[in-house]
């Protein structure tokens, strides 16, 4: 079942925690689901595993074509709050050098005790900082150059160690 939706400006594009995107659109959370080449829109999924809801956007994910189906579930806004708070501080984490402790007060700062207390604890929340940093930082280009590998001679000689010959 589709119905015609107006075209809303309550429509919101984030991340998931695998770094896919995820569509926020009355207060409901979508993947992404199809991607048709000839009409030049996207379909989303909800994201809660049997519930038929899903929408139509423009190739672009500016607004919304048709909305597809019907929820089985109510909104969870709490949820669509944790996500954000979740992308602000991998996005802070990232972006600054901030320390976790930082990061995690700014990202919570106006934020409701029932949003506190679905978020994990502040030692989780700094350790996912220290993984998101430590595997920004292993995805260094590789050099293909097989000279830089090489050691000069100066290091190989190991027989003048503690010695201060120039």
């Amino acid at each position: 079942m589709e119905k015609e939706s107006d075209n809303s400006q309550n429509l919101k594009i984030i991340k998931t925690s695998k770094d896919k995107p995820c569509l926020i659109y009355e207060g409901y959370s979508y993947r992404k689901s199809k991607n048709s080449q000839q009409s030049q829109q996207l379909t989303w999924r909800c994201m809660k595993k049997y519930c038929n809801g899903g929408v139509k956007t423009n190739s672009l994910q500016k607004e919304i074509i048709s909305v597809i189906g019907h929820h089985n579930h109510v909104v969870n806004p709490e949820e669509n709050i944790k996500r954000e708070i979740d992308n602000l501080i991998k996005k802070s984490a990232l972006n600054t050098a901030e320390t976790p402790r930082s990061i995690i007060l700014n990202a919570l700062r106006n934020c409701d005790a029932s949003i506190l207390a679905r978020l994990p604890k502040v030692k989780s929340l700094e350790r996912r900082i220290q993984i998101t940093r430590k595997a920004s930082n292993l995805k260094c280009k590789k050099t293909t150059d097989d000279q830089s590998s090489i050691l000069p001679e100066e290091f190989k000689n190991t027989d003048n160690i503690g010695t201060n010959e120039k």
